[in-house]
């Protein structure tokens, strides 16, 4: 008859405690919670710790196998929810399925004003100009332990806060973070520092991005990107139209299928090219160059800016309808001389000449 027999080997409930001495197969165990290891002597007379992590002390993996997820891998000190996703450096959320996510993820705030589960923050330089950067987003402490969730964003104009709603109070009087919701969709590649990807397909690069819509390509700082099948490079960039590329600092681009590269140019027209510095187009298949050009006709389809601080000018300009303006030679002041049709110096001379003409023959008559 056999008898069930408890063995008990040689352990310890001291943190990191060795055995003093073992014999050559003789185990010993360290019941220390969360770094728990086995130990055993080798024939050079070491001690070896065997560990649930594979070995190495109490030393973490730097990578893990996401619990409950296909294929997710992740590092310590970041979130991960999604299949097939790769999260790596620190506080990063990826919630995103097949997606990337690596860089930090925690911005500094300070506090302003409080009522309740609402919060005024100033909107820093270098945030993007978007209503929805915070939303998903958690409040932390310097620790990163969760204090709450960002329900709702909007912008105060007046006083330049962004105003957070927040699922549950929180004490203000102690340093808080934001760590952004960085992916949350489908194939989206983030990698840098306070990204936030919304939608599928994105590929941001950079720093205090925002990307929704689908299939948007960011690189560069506080850019917003708000639609779809976009590309924006540079700095304070925002598109909230589709099918568009971006280059340059402080663009704004309303309108679809442009191309838009300079300093802060303001495109709301459709199907138009756009290079020069604080540039407006508002007409579709309009197109711009230079500085500071005049935008206030309904029917331009070209200009060439040369305007400056107080006035908005044109250099050269065209019409839907085919008129070609261009302006006058520029006064002794340098003031800005006004426009004038070619069409109407090509009237005025076919007038000119007809005038001649008839003078002409009048002259021939008289005196031949």
């Amino acid at each position: 008859m056999y008898r069930n027999q408890k063995i008990v080997l040689l352990h310890s409930e001291e943190e990191d405690k060795l055995p003093e001495s073992l014999e050559l197969g003789e185990l010993a165990v360290n019941c220390f919670k969360d770094k728990e290891f086995i130990c055993l002597k080798n024939t050079d007379n070491q001690m070896v710790k065997i560990t649930p992590n594979g070995g190495g002390g109490d030393e973490k993996k730097p990578w893990k196998l996401v619990e409950g997820k296909a294929n997710s891998i992740i590092s310590e000190g970041n979130s991960s929810t999604g299949n097939f996703s790769l999260t790596h450096g620190q506080r990063m959320y990826n919630d995103g399925m097949n997606s990337f996510a690596m860089g930090a993820n925690s911005i500094l705030i300070e506090y302003i004003e409080k009522n309740g589960k609402s919060i005024s923050i100033p909107h820093e330089d270098t945030l993007p100009n978007a209503n929805d950067y915070f939303i998903d987003g958690v409040i932390c402490d310097s620790e990163g332990n969760k204090l709450s969730d960002v329900v709702s964003e909007s912008y105060n104009h007046d006083n330049e806060m962004n105003v957070l709603e927040l699922s549950q109070e929180i004490d203000t009087n102690i340093p808080l973070h934001i760590e952004l919701k960085n992916n949350d969709g489908v194939s989206n590649f983030n990698f840098g520092s306070n990204n936030k990807n919304s939608g599928n397909g994105h590929v941001t690069f950079g720093s205090y991005n925002s990307n929704t819509g689908y299939n948007n390509f960011i690189n560069g700082t506080s850019n917003v990107c708000k639609t779809n099948y976009n590309a924006l490079f540079g700095n304070k960039n925002e598109s909230t139209s589709q099918n568009s590329l971006i280059n340059g600092e402080g663009n704004v681009n309303k309108g679809m299928c442009n191309i838009v590269s300079g300093y802060r140019n303001n495109v709301i027209g459709n199907y138009g090219v756009v290079a020069g510095s604080a540039l407006k187009t508002k007409n579709s298949f309009e197109s711009a160059f230079g500085v500071l050009n005049d935008c206030e006709s309904d029917n331009y389809v070209f200009t060439v800016g040369n305007g400056n601080e107080t006035t908005r000018h044109n250099a050269f300009a065209i019409k839907q309808n085919g008129e070609i303006l261009m302006q006058e030679a520029p006064t002794e002041e340098g003031n800005l001389p006004p426009m004038i049709s070619i069409q109407s110096l090509i009237s005025r001379i076919k007038d000119l000449e007809s005038k001649y003409d008839d003078l002409k023959r009048r002259y021939d008559d008289i005196h031949l």
